[in-house]
């Protein structure tokens, strides 16, 4: 299992977490990202004690995130990303039972954890969205022929783009605990948003925005299926 750096403070542990979705400084280098996640102690004090075994895939469990996990799902977005989301943002996902959003998180239940800690190692937060609310935002009419030449959709699906009768799955964000890292949790999460969206016989894609810098991310996504298809300059307001 991948281990991060650890520093010792006064008092207390300090982690050393790096995300390549924050921009990197003036010499190429991004800076050491502050832990929110108490995760990181658990799993330290776990590893202290010889209990943290090597990741068991069986005993990771894919469902929807709840409220119950809101505190943690915040904490674990500060880590991962340089945006800030806001309290309205979790709530409009958390607390609208009927609403277009739904949520996977990945669970692991710690064997040796005599608390029987169940924790989020994983989760992505998706919205079905217009599949046209998009691409009439972002894009043009040339723009669209484009993208449909470049992920061969064929006539009939094309039209679906301009069809406010279709949808697609926007996953808005999703990320893996630094300490369960390429081990293919990611590309399972990317599975399920897949098979969630084959329930909907109104979907007709999945698709998601990265910012340009993070080519680890850009080629994640296309190691799972995903094509670039535009640019969208100045799309994101980071730190």
């Amino acid at each position: 299992m991948p281990k991060n750096k650890q520093k010792k403070s006064k008092g207390n542990t300090s982690y050393d977490i790096y995300s390549e979705a924050f921009p990197p400084n003036k010499d190429g280098k991004r800076p050491k990202i502050s832990s929110y996640s108490k995760t990181h102690d658990l799993l330290k004090e776990q590893s202290d004690e010889g209990k943290l075994n090597d990741l068991n895939p069986e005993n990771i469990i894919y469902k929807p995130l709840t409220e119950s996990n809101l505190s943690e799902v915040k904490n674990l977005h500060k880590e991962w990303f340089p945006i800030d989301y806001d309290d309205k943002y979790f709530k409009k996902i958390f607390t609208n039972k009927y609403s277009s959003y739904f949520t996977i998180g990945a669970f692991y239940n710690l064997e040796n954890d005599k608390n029987n800690n169940e924790i989020i190692i994983g989760m992505a937060l998706c919205e079905y969205r217009p599949v046209s609310d998009y691409f009439i935002k972002h894009t043009s009419r040339e723009a669209i022929k484009e993208i449909c030449d470049n992920i061969d959709f064929n006539e009939e699906v094309s039209s679906y783009l301009k069809c406010q009768e279709y949808n697609c799955v926007y996953i808005m964000t999703i990320g893996v605990l630094d300490e369960y890292r390429k081990l293919g949790i990611g590309s399972n999460l990317i599975k399920k948003i897949f098979e969630e969206a084959l329930l909907d016989n109104l979907c007709v894609g999945v698709y998601l925005d990265v910012v340009n810098y993070n080519n680890t991310a850009m080629m994640f996504y296309q190691k799972n299926g995903f094509k670039k298809v535009s640019t969208i300059k100045n799309y994101y307001d980071i730190k």
